[in-house]
């Protein structure tokens, strides 16, 4: 009686589905527990923490309950289905701990309702209101291993994120899976902060905290309306797509207070492109009515959307798993930045200009090995495929005009008026150089780093380019304005870590004086300087955040992907 009486106290105070659904769950779960309890009367040697684990060994098979079951079933099996969460029926801190860390889940970048939130909060009211003791084990048992599978996923996310591909993840390997939980469960136990438990598993980086801890303020002041999400381009040859995308344009406008003649289904051409032009006007874009790309992905662009392409920068900088050393050269592809950093402070920032969306410079870890002064070009196999070979078949003199050569496999010279360039339709069998000088593409230094991409940082022989705020234009090689900067530090790093019996063969100033006379030297780097190009287009300055253009459209791809998952879903509606 006294039991119906918590129980139906409790139904009428929480309202939520998930809770009734549980509590009628408990219900069930005491009733077929009566023989079970009767036994245990029979039994007084049965102690409490054992009947739970009966439980657990039981209940932690169950398909489909669990986000990580493999590594549940593990980690109990290891610790002999010992509760890890309650003693005699009383919930450890760590539990409430745990329910206020989902609570503000979403300033780490997480979605509380992937990790059991409700039902958390569930377990913690059942058992806030079982004055009289009688929740059974087998209540226990599952609140265990799901208070277990959520901190086990909580962890994952914070280390891992949601993008790191399975065959770099800690879950490929048993071993290591198993000794990252367990360690992480016995710090849990251990700090007397949940928070600093967590905060233990992410990255230490920089731009990391920066970006992470900008986002409670992006959530405060957000627009969390929902708004029409535009599929673009559509198949403009099907009646049906485009009616249905012209359908979803009107209804974003309307969502914009735009006004739209309602009396009609569909507008005309014309008065569609009135609306459009309302649209910019009120955007202080150029009126022309047209639908382009830049508009569409305008009208996409919703808070909502930002704090998902937050929560893929997050994600970006723990795909890099492993601690950043303490001297490194970081490239931001979307910043157009070069950093170089040296004991965790930035010892110099450097405009970069980086490749076309088209030829998008690759993200890649490596080390620079090697300096070249006054180098050649070698160019490689896409550009001629896309460039030179279309250029030679227009005109007989565009290499001459380039100035650039052609040779054989053997290095020999080719006159290229003995080649008969219209039977190669996609490449040829030839190398093409461009030699040293201060016309050189490379401009007059270059940094080697190892990297099945043929990409290199360089100088330019066009540094007007930096002034411009697209820099996305290269063919995919990075060129670095403070060129001169870099080539010192590196020659810096490489003389203060160098051991005694070391041998240097360069400085910083005889960099200098090769270039100052034009010659072309090979400077092997005898420490390799780490390299990270990335691409993280946002990032936190100041407790605010700044949201750069995805101008590969990589944010857009992972986000269309996860678009029906609920893993970035941080405000609900």
């Amino acid at each position: 009686m006294i039991f119906f009486r918590t129980f139906f106290s409790v139904i009428l105070h929480y309202r939520n589905q998930s809770v009734i659904f549980l509590f009628l769950f408990l219900f069930f779960l005491i009733s077929c527990d009566n023989k079970k309890g009767d036994d245990a009367k029979k039994n007084p040697t049965s102690s409490f923490a054992k009947r739970v684990s009966d439980e657990i060994r039981s209940a932690k098979n169950d398909k489909g309950r669990f986000h990580l079951e493999k590594e549940l079933r593990r980690y109990y099996e290891k610790i002999n289905d010992i509760p890890q969460w309650s003693d005699t029926g009383v919930f450890f801190s760590q539990v409430h701990a745990l329910a206020g860390f989902l609570d503000t889940a979403a300033y780490c970048g997480l979605s509380p309702e992937e990790y059991h939130r409700d039902s958390i909060i569930s377990f913690i009211s059942a058992a806030r209101n079982d004055t009289n003791h009688i929740l059974p084990p087998s209540f226990w048992a599952r609140a265990d291993l799901l208070l277990t599978d959520a901190t086990f996923r909580i962890m994952l996310h914070l280390n891992e994120g949601r993008l790191m591909p399975d065959s770099n993840s800690v879950l490929i390997n048993p071993s290591k899976a198993d000794s990252f939980f367990s360690q992480g469960m016995k710090r849990i136990f251990k700090d007397s902060n949940i928070n600093i438990s967590f905060l233990h598993l992410q990255p230490k980086f920089e731009g990391y905290r920066n970006l992470r801890d900008g986002i409670s303020d992006f959530i405060r002041n957000m627009d969390t309306a929902e708004y029409t999400h535009l599929i673009f381009p559509f198949d403009s040859t099907h009646s049906e797509d485009s009616l249905k995308f012209i359908s979803s344009l009107c209804e974003r406008l309307k969502q914009s207070k735009i006004d739209l003649d309602d009396s009609k289904d569909l507008p005309d051409s014309a008065l569609l492109a009135d609306y459009i032009k309302a649209y910019q006007q009120k955007h202080g874009l150029q009126s022309d009515g047209k639908i382009t790309t830049k508009l569409v992905r305008l009208l996409n662009t919703t808070d909502r959307y930002r704090l998902k392409r937050i929560l893929v920068s997050l994600d970006r900088y723990k795909l890099l798993k492993e601690q950043l050393p303490e001297t490194f050269v970081w490239v931001n592809l979307p910043f157009f930045e070069l950093q170089a950093w040296d004991a965790d402070t930035v010892a110099f920032r450097s405009n970069i200009i980086c490749g076309k969306p088209k030829t998008p410079t690759p993200t890649l870890i490596s080390q620079i090995k090697e300096i070249i002064t006054y180098p050649t070009w070698t160019i490689p196999p896409s550009i001629i495929k896309t460039e030179v070979l279309p250029g030679i078949k227009r005109n007989a003199a565009y290499l001459s005009k380039k100035g650039y050569g052609l040779y054989d496999k053997q290095g020999k010279r080719i006159d290229p008026s003995t080649v008969d360039w219209n039977k190669y339709k996609k490449g040829i069998p030839y190398s093409v150089r461009q030699g040293s000088g201060d016309n050189n593409a490379l401009g007059v230094i270059k940094f080697n780093f190892p990297n099945p991409h043929h990409v290199y940082l360089h100088d330019t022989n066009q540094r007007y380019l930096f002034k411009n705020s697209n820099k996305a234009m290269s063919h995919g090689c990075v060129r670095v304005e403070q060129w001169e900067q870099l080539a010192r530090w590196i020659a810096f790093q490489d003389s203060i870590r160098a051991k005694p019996t070391d041998t240097l063969k360069y400085s910083a100033d005889s960099i200098t004086n090769w270039i100052a006379v034009k010659k072309k030297k090979w400077i092997p780097v005898k420490k390799p300087v780490p390299l990270f190009i990335q691409y993280i287009t946002c990032e936190g300055r100041n407790g605010k955040i700044k949201i750069h253009e995805d101008m590969y459209d990589l944010d857009k791809k992972i986000i269309e992907s996860m678009e029906n998952s609920s893993l970035f879903n941080l405000i609900r509606s």
